[in-house]
């Protein structure tokens, strides 16, 4: 069969993914279960994460009858930029842990979609590689500026690839305790035991690109880091990127360095939310990281209204972080937000169809925002204000 077959293939058959519960369950079954829960995990306890979802459950919606919605537009702008939806992949690293063509394969995908990839600093692929493969608009994020030398290696090459956007991880001064995948033994490089044969065994098409096709690497360090191997390369990350030494000076001299767009992601709270504005940040992200690095977090809905009243006009609002359906875009935006990253969804779409999963995840996000728009009387994304919900 030729790709192109394959891929007309896989889109037929990802017809059969209704939602995104659908696109997990048929990735769950192609990964081992380290991997898999490797994706679905967080923090400590996982509070955050289970507190995630139940934020966008406790929130209801409150329709306007009688309204002419025979057309609909989902379609909005981010950064000066039009997108199809008010959805955008966010940063995930080493997608090449669940598919050989990783990010490759979700940027075709997202170019295809009409929205915008923001690549990891710990992508499988590097942002060169993933800027060649597709002519999505891309988001690069760097995970800390302390180290001036490789901040401005990164700064240069995200220019020399037309990155429209910077985005500054500021939640990752240091890692996270992430019991699960201590448990599972889920470190770089892996403990393999005999129960993990066993469950790779079960899994050939999934170990057979993973020990063959594409080994899992961070193709940005490929080059920097002497040695390829994904334990130098973790080692080199810890002592000169992920440092516990930062402060707003370093996002000072980041907008000093870049005059496109600069996002900050990791924004919890109304004070830090201003001062990344005062500091340049053309947009924040509110986010908890998805629950995997602090534990014991509030949801990244439930404070972001304060967010977006505090910041108004002084720098764009967006949020990631449990974000499953296109009813929980509809309300994330109706309680002040311009858009929404999200994580899981698009790796479990890579891994239960490559490319074509990830086309399918954006067609479902898609289907649906625009069927709640419809259904709650409100055809524009503009129309979206708190008026809209019911909370409880």
């Amino acid at each position: 069969m030729s790709p192109r077959s394959h891929h007309a293939c896989s889109e037929w058959f990802m017809k059969s993914y209704y939602g995104i519960e659908d696109i997990e369950k048929a990735a769950n079954a192609r990964l081992p279960r380290i991997v898999r829960e490797y994706i679905a995990g967080g923090a400590s306890t996982e509070y955050t994460v289970a507190q995630n979802r139940r934020a966008f459950d406790r929130i209801t919606f409150s329709p306007r009858v009688m309204v002419d919605v025979s057309e609909r537009t989902i379609a909005t702008t981010v950064l000066g930029q039009r997108v199809s939806m008010p959805v955008l992949p966010g940063p995930a690293g080493l997608a090449s842990l669940v598919h050989p063509e990783g990010e490759c394969a979700a940027a075709r995908a997202t170019a295809a979609a009409g929205s915008i990839f923001c690549i990891s600093n710990a992508s499988g692929y590097s942002l060169e590689q993933i800027a060649g493969a597709g002519n999505a608009p891309l988001w690069f994020q760097l995970f800390s500026c302390r180290d001036r030398t490789i901040a401005r290696q990164f700064i240069d090459r995200a220019r020399a690839a037309r990155c429209h956007a910077l985005i500054l991880g500021v939640d990752l001064p240091i890692g996270g305790l992430r019991y699960r995948d201590a448990r599972n033994g889920m470190e770089f490089p892996p403990r393999i035991r005999v129960r993990d044969l066993l469950d790779f065994a079960a899994h050939p098409r999934w170990l057979w690109n993973a020990l063959v096709v594409r080994r899992a690497t961070m193709g940005n360090y490929v080059g920097l880091v002497d040695g390829a191997s994904m334990g130098a390369t973790a080692s080199f990350l810890k002592e000169r990127v992920l440092t516990p030494a930062v402060s707003w000076d370093d996002l000072s001299w980041l907008r000093s360095q870049w005059d496109g767009g600069l996002v900050v992601k990791g924004i919890l709270s109304v004070p830090d939310a201003l001062e990344a504005a005062r500091r340049g940040a053309d947009a924040v992200v509110v986010s908890n990281h998805g629950g995997r690095q602090l534990d014991w977090l509030p949801a990244t809905l439930d404070v972001l209204p304060e967010i977006a009243d505090a910041v108004h006009g002084r720098a764009e609002v967006l949020i990631d972080g449990g974000v499953r359906h296109g009813a929980d875009v509809v309300k994330a935006l109706a309680l002040g937000a311009r858009a929404c990253l999200v994580a899981r969804p698009w790796y479990w779409a890579l891994a239960a169809g490559g490319e074509a999963g990830v086309a399918r995840m954006f067609r479902v996000f898609a289907e649906e925002i625009e069927n709640v728009l419809g259904l709650i009387g409100r055809p524009r994304l503009e129309q979206l204000t708190r008026e809209c919900l019911r909370v409880g």
